[in-house]
């Protein structure tokens, strides 16, 4: 989910009153005092200076890739979302806050203004008396590691997997194929890279951001927050506004988020998953793509539901019109003010036809399904456990139950939280997948990136069939590029 931007003209002109004075390292708590204070006040002006006021790294930072939104030419402002209604109070003088010097090392300081009233707390931060990023502030002292396309920000040097960084540079990778980005755009890309702050835990994405979420793409300086360390969907929200470089500050949710999620998933599940789920709910008739045209039906639904729904449908859309027309399509359908957004007519969009018929087509190409009769050939690994047989295709399953794949040499270092979560008594030795096998549900989960890579569950398919056979095994198949290693040469335990 991109997080909504606060399009404030208030906002527009938070710095104009620093014209009247030069932040310096050397400024004592009383300047400093004084300086928010002409800040808040200052709410109401202009300035054409406003912007020298930044910190010359966090300026550039917020430059870096080049990805411009017309309507907010202070892009860096948007790092610093305030509530308009508490500041009209102040302004009016209805309610006066009290100023904090929150923290002051020196080289690095906060300061926060408390609105008892609402209980609200206005923190500005700054670096050598200049105004900074939040996140820049909260991630100055985090281990940095670079990968291909990505400076990686890390709380918790345990959370991180190579395995995990090396997985979003090639969704990198795919997408700037898929979107037609220029080579010159990509090595830029490849020089500037993505800022990827891999918080601890969710109040830490909130720290970072202001947002009560568990991963963003902050618009501000385009950097992605989030604990998990595979966030494709928000670097889907990242690089749609690459290629665009121009790019709308509101759009349409249902393409916005339906684009997101049909190639980058959510945080926790691959985008075959939802893809799975969304075809389900279409061809069973429990949610039509239609009702999502609706902005306040797609905004009331729960993601689960609406955004699988949107991303079947965006991707027919781009499948069917190519890259160059989806994107003038989604940019038509956007707009300054979330307000303001042009509504999609059924008139746009493709015949009807051509949608159940990519529907038929899709619901071929499911990740886990049955197969009733004998797996070919001679298995691939046979243990007390079952036994696994392979094809071009597709790994034959027969388990007395779930099991655990561990890699010879996993990776040091690196704890899995969610490993904890679902084995509370076992001490994590490095696991990469476990396949989990009960009589409604079979699911492929990965460790590595804390992704759901596959899943079946009868409740959730137009044609359901038994997992467990008469002679009490789970018997199953999934495609071989869902689990993309060689199966072989993993060490299989129970």
């Amino acid at each position: 989910m991109r997080i909504r931007q606060f399009q404030s003209i208030l906002l527009l002109t938070l710095l104009g009153v620093f014209s009247c004075f030069s932040p310096s390292p050397q400024k004592t708590a009383a300047n400093l005092e004084e300086a928010n204070r002409q800040l808040l006040t200052a709410l109401i002006h202009d300035a054409a200076e406003k912007n020298e006021l930044i910190h010359p790294r966090a300026y550039q930072s917020a430059q870096r890739l080049g990805i411009h939104y017309p309507s907010r030419p202070d892009k860096f402002w948007l790092l610093y979302p305030i509530d308009e209604t508490v500041i009209a109070r102040f302004l009016d003088k209805e309610e006066a806050p009290r100023f904090e010097m929150v923290s002051d090392d020196g080289e690095y300081q906060v300061s926060r203004f408390l609105f008892p009233k609402d209980s609200l707390k206005l923190r500005f931060y700054w670096k050598d008396g200049q105004l900074i990023a939040p996140v820049d502030y909260y991630t100055r002292d985090w281990q940095v590691i670079k990968t291909r396309y990505f400076q990686f920000r890390i709380s918790d040097p345990s959370r991180y997997h190579p395995y995990a960084a090396a997985q979003l540079d090639s969704f990198v990778e795919e997408m700037l194929e898929r979107l037609h980005v220029p080579e010159e755009e990509r090595r830029r890309l490849e020089k500037r890279k993505i800022v990827y702050c891999l918080a601890r835990d969710a109040d830490e994405v909130q720290q970072l951001s202001s947002f009560p979420v568990r991963g963003v793409y902050l618009l501000g300086n385009d950097y992605i927050v989030s604990f998990f360390n595979c966030h494709r969907h928000e670097v889907a929200h990242l690089l749609i506004n690459y290629a665009l470089k121009n790019a709308p500050l509101y759009v349409y949710p249902f393409l916005q988020e339906g684009f997101a999620s049909a190639w980058g998933g959510r945080g926790d599940q691959a985008p075959a998953v939802i893809g799975d789920v969304g075809v389900f709910l279409e061809t069973s008739g429990f949610l039509s793509y239609r009702q999502l045209f609706n902005v306040g039906n797609f905004r009331s639904l729960d993601p689960s539901l609406s955004y699988p729904v949107a991303a079947v449908y965006n991707r027919f859309l781009m499948s069917r019109w190519g890259t160059k027309a989806y994107l003038e399509f989604y940019t038509a359908h956007s707009a300054a003010k979330d307000a303001a957004l042009p509504p999609v007519t059924p008139a746009e969009l493709p015949e009807e036809a051509a949608f159940k018929t990519f529907l038929k087509e899709t619901a071929q190409q499911v990740q886990i399904s049955a197969f009733p009769e004998k797996p070919p050939g001679k298995p691939l690994i046979e243990a007390h456990w079952g036994a696994v047989w392979a094809d071009s295709l597709f790994y034959y399953f027969r388990l007395r139950g779930s099991i655990r794949l561990r890699p010879e040499h996993p990776h040091p270092g690196f704890v899995s939280a969610e490993f904890r979560e679902v084995f509370p008594d076992l001490r994590y030795s490095g696991e990469q997948y476990v396949l989990s096998v009960s009589e409604d549900e079979v699911k492929l989960f990965n460790f590595y990136t804390a992704v759901l890579q596959a899943f079946y569950a009868r409740g959730l398919s137009t044609a359901p069939w038994p997992i467990r056979s008469d002679d009490g095994m789970y018997q199953f198949r999934l495609r071989r590029e869902t689990l993309p290693e060689n199966l072989a040469e993993f060490i299989v335990s129970q």
